[in-house]
């Protein structure tokens, strides 16, 4: 597969993936990259939490959500930074992912994926991820612009796979099409975790 990239205002990822947003919550007080809950040692929100913001000043216009999660590994040598691909990596605890694509629980059916949304350097913290609607740009800007994506068939249902050309900048995974085989993470074809 070539490598090629998906700017952030064309991408737009399953709804209620990682369940429905708590109605009584919001953005946290300090955003969602604030230090008082985000990429901290001790949960300051049930893990597996997901919110739901409006996404309307920057990028698309449309809903956004996020999940608070573990985070449950750290590729050694591409990190984790705004726009890497996390994906489950402990079939015990639904709630943690992790950016080394060795780490991926990838036979699992229904594996999911989010998105980190700034730098992460502990395992075990706790940390804000997108993980469904928009490209919330209006909360993180960090998150806008381009994403790695290998081979992708215009129009068509996208899926995560391992990416072929790996980077401090790219991360372990990729956007791909629903059509990936050989190096598909997660299930082929359309029971595939689903990212549209």
């Amino acid at each position: 597969m070539a490598l090629q990239g998906i700017d952030s205002q064309s991408i737009q990822l399953m709804m209620n993936q990682w369940g429905a947003p708590d109605p009584q919550l919001g953005e946290p007080k300090d955003g969602f990259t604030g230090a008082e809950s985000h990429n901290v040692t001790t949960a300051k929100y049930p893990v597996g939490t997901v919110v739901q913001v409006a996404n309307a000043t920057t990028g698309v216009a449309g809903m956004s959500q996020f999940v608070y999660l573990e985070v449950g590994g750290i590729d050694a040598t591409n990190g984790c930074a705004a726009k890497h691909i996390c994906q489950q990596c402990d079939a015990g605890d639904p709630y943690e992912v992790a950016s080394d694509a060795a780490l991926s629980i990838e036979a699992h059916a229904g594996a999911k994926c989010a998105i980190a949304i700034s730098t992460l350097t502990v395992t075990g913290n706790f940390a804000w991820f997108w993980c469904g609607g928009v490209c919330p740009e209006a909360f993180v800007a960090a998150l806008g612009g381009m994403y790695a994506a290998e081979t992708l068939i215009s129009g068509n249902a996208m899926c995560v796979v391992a990416c072929t050309t790996t980077s401090t900048t790219l991360g372990d995974f990729a956007f791909g099409s629903l059509t990936a085989t050989a190096t598909d993470v997660g299930i082929t074809g359309t029971t595939h975790s689903a990212w549209s």
